[in-house]
């Protein structure tokens, strides 16, 4: 089956080699009150349709490890290569690693001349990586060379007389920081005119759900965490520790969330403590999809579409894991963790958004629809997979 932009593939294929599609054939749904699908805010994008997925060039400009992607988080929409070179429609390309076209907007046209550039790669001898070279070259023209063609040299001596390594803490080199919530208040203690409250309720978190999760507002600027200022939090407990937190801004001018420092999202599942009395659960992508669905379906977050090995394990408590993410995520990468979660003998089923509804954005009379399907799942069983088709059988 041939790409819904096949010159536009081509550019991206040639840019970046490696590249994944998901969602192959199927245009993008967008909805605006103007209909006008290129507009800088769109109202609604029902589903991202036909995707390529990249290595973002960017991430390592950004990340504290400084590594480069390696996992193709970079979505890059079919419909957006129809608005070549322009500023606008940018809403349809997303890193999910560093968010990197919002920390700096010269990226967008780096990203424009990566993949639009008619030029092919300078052929520069006595360069070591010509290929590194030229890729460098066509992003940012002017690229000076320090010794070309020296090779690098590392040395390393040993101290026969290293010195004394004394810790003054009482704790153990190995314990791992103690995890502190920036400054804040329960987020009950607001008025429901307070743009926290009137943005909690407008998404379905009443304030039952707000005292269940033990959201937070940050109404005072914490040193530590300056940049959390006046926005939600959200704590992450796991068997009634606190392991980590997650704020998500309401400042349109900031990146929209931000987690603790020093978190290894691999290791934790958010909303752990409130699932332990079932046997089964549903494992979705982000803070408001799991409190979206309780207390109707025990839900567990990722924070991001991927399953760990190390959440694997845990999951392994339960007798049935239903694998849901939202709607950009491939069906072969549905496959691929549910595949993973049956290797540690768990009974894992991956299941389709159906009628077009993150769980995050699913109604109440959809939320009571979504349990029938996933009990009976849960008792009978099913294929790997569950189609659109499979789940409407479910609820008829």
């Amino acid at each position: 089956m041939e790409t819904l932009n096949p010159r536009f593939y081509s550019r991206i294929k040639s840019s970046f080699g490696n590249i994944r599609i998901a969602n192959l054939g199927r245009p993008v749904e967008i909805f605006t009150s103007d209909d006008d699908p290129f507009d800088d805010h769109p109202s609604e994008i029902r589903h991202w349709g036909e995707t390529y997925h990249v290595n973002c060039p960017f991430c390592h400009l950004y990340s504290k490890s400084g590594r480069p992607d390696t996992k193709q988080r970079l979505y890059i929409c079919h419909k957006w290569g129809e608005y070549i070179g322009t500023s606008r429609a940018w809403y349809l390309i997303k890193c999910h690693n560093e968010d990197c076209f919002h920390r700096d907007r010269a990226n967008k046209s780096k990203l424009i001349k990566e993949i639009f550039s008619l030029a092919k790669p300078p052929k520069i001898s006595g360069v070591l990586n010509p290929e590194l070279y030229g890729r460098l070259k066509l992003i940012f023209r002017n690229v000076k060379i320090s010794n070309p063609g020296k090779h690098i040299e590392i040395s390393a001596s040993i101290d026969p007389n290293p010195p004394e390594v004394s810790f003054t803490s009482t704790e153990s080199p190995s314990t791992p920081t103690q995890v502190s919530l920036p400054l804040s208040i329960p987020v009950t203690d607001l008025p429901d005119d307070h743009p926290a409250q009137q943005f909690l309720l407008a998404r379905g978190v009443d304030r039952a759900k707000q005292v269940c999760y033990d959201i937070r507002y940050s109404n005072t600027r914490d040193p530590t965490y300056p940049s959390v200022h006046e926005s939600i939090i959200f704590p992450i407990y796991m068997n009634k520790q606190l392991v980590s937190w997650q704020a998500r801004s309401l400042n349109p001018y900031k990146n929209k969330y931000f987690i603790c420092p020093g978190t290894k999202k691999s290791n934790i599942l958010y909303g752990w403590d409130l699932v332990l009395d079932s046997d089964y659960c549903v494992l979705v992508e982000g803070v408001f999809d799991v409190i979206r669905l309780w207390p109707h379906i025990p839900a567990l977050g990722l924070l991001g579409h991927s399953v760990s090995p190390t959440q694997a394990k845990l999951l392994t408590r339960f007798k049935t894991v239903l694998f849901y993410p939202d709607s950009d995520v491939s069906d072969e990468e549905v496959d691929r963790y549910v595949d993973l979660l049956r290797k540690y003998n768990i009974n894992a089923f991956g299941i389709r958004n159906f009628l077009t509804e993150d769980p995050a954005d699913m109604s109440e009379n959809l939320i009571y629809k979504a349990k029938r399907v996933v009990e009976r799942i849960f008792k009978n069983g099913s294929e790997k997979l569950l189609t659109v088709e499979d789940v409407r059988k479910f609820v008829d």
